[in-house]
């Protein structure tokens, strides 16, 4: 869900959003969703990262990166919903220069399709965050059997010289022991 929110929310910001009027000699200037939502790009990025390191932790680590993507997407995603009801006019002012005698751009065009993938990816990528809060705990361990042996514990096999067959031996390299020595 985060990786498909992620693929989602990149391309919602490279289509157009709006079109808007300047104020100086009329011009019409495309904005793009980088330019109405760029927490938009920010979120993906963090979904991305947010990937590796779930594969990577263990444990409260992995409930903290769930509960960080999840707020992420949900802060995002207010953002976005108010300025759809806006109509991009903030964006606009803040983004196209005032003229002289101060009125701002005014936004002429709206398109539904970026903003509406915007609220999906972002919805996939909370939902990927809930579901990471949720089932963390029953999720397996990265490499957990490749980790250093407890101090105590023996990692040579007892007797070499026993003829072991190919079974044997890979049984002996998933506990960890050297079947060569």
């Amino acid at each position: 869900m985060l990786a498909s929110g992620a693929l989602v929310l990149i391309l919602s910001s490279s289509m157009t959003w709006a079109v808007a009027t300047t104020a100086i000699a009329g011009a019409s200037v495309p904005l793009d969703g980088a330019t109405c939502l760029p927490a938009a790009r920010a979120v993906a990025l963090l979904s991305l990262a947010a990937i590796g390191g779930l594969l990577a932790a263990r444990g409260a680590l992995r409930l903290l990166i769930g509960l960080l993507v999840t707020a992420a997407g949900l802060a995002v995603l207010v953002v976005c919903v108010s300025a759809l009801r806006d109509g991009f006019a903030e964006v606009a002012a803040a983004a196209l220069p005032a003229s002289v005698d101060g009125s701002a751009a005014v936004v002429i065009d709206r398109s539904v399709s970026g903003p509406l993938l915007a609220v999906i990816g972002l919805l996939a990528v909370v939902g990927g965050g809930l579901l990471t809060v949720l089932t963390y705990r029953q999720w397996p361990a990265l490499g957990s059997r490749y980790e250093r042996p407890v101090a105590g514990e023996s990692t040579v096999v007892d007797n070499p010289s026993d003829p072991r067959g190919s079974a044997d031996l890979w049984t002996a390299l998933d506990r960890g022991e050297d079947p060569t020595t």
